[in-house]
């Protein structure tokens, strides 16, 4: 009796060894090919809007700004970061994890009068697309850990929560 209690006790501390150790593991994307991410945001105080394209298949990181009160505003995309391809998958994943790929579809909030908006598109190699977007509203914490996440991996910053250093 006294061995069987003690073989219980044995296969239960092993099962809480199995099940913390596996409490901090990271999943893996598993969905269709992520090819870029776009996200652009307008400011409702003056117009400005800001265009981020990142091109997780070349490692390159676009933007766009427009002012409506400047004319010299650019209609092109400009190259500002490169940053290593090869990891993609470790970049999907962290985003994956942190939950950018399950946003509901619109965000509003009318409360707000002079707020801003946002959107966020991901294309996937199959040239179908998934958009996000809202209006005063958001989960901009989403945003900013996935831009650390980014930082972290690569050493710039995508969404600009992160300043680079």
């Amino acid at each position: 009796m006294k061995f069987s209690k003690i073989v219980a006790s044995f296969i239960a501390v092993l099962m809480l060894i199995f099940l913390f150790s596996n409490c901090n593991k990271e999943m893996e994307y598993n969905g269709k090919d992520i090819v870029s991410l776009e996200y652009i945001t307008v400011d409702f105080m003056g117009g400005a809007m800001s265009y981020r394209k990142m091109n997780l298949d070349s490692g390159e990181i676009y933007k766009k700004d427009y002012y409506p009160y400047d004319e010299g505003n650019s209609t092109e995309y400009q190259l500002i970061h490169r940053f290593d391809a090869s990891k993609k998958q470790e970049i999907v994943n962290k985003f994956y994890n942190i939950g950018i790929f399950e946003l509901d579809e619109k965000y509003r909030d009318d409360s707000v009068m002079d707020g801003g908006s946002w959107q966020l598109i991901i294309r996937y190699a199959d040239g179908t697309e998934k958009s996000s977007k809202g209006i005063n509203a958001g989960p901009s914490h989403l945003f900013t850990d996935c831009d650390y996440a980014f930082y972290d991996i690569t050493g710039v910053a995508f969404w600009g929560k992160v300043r680079d250093r």
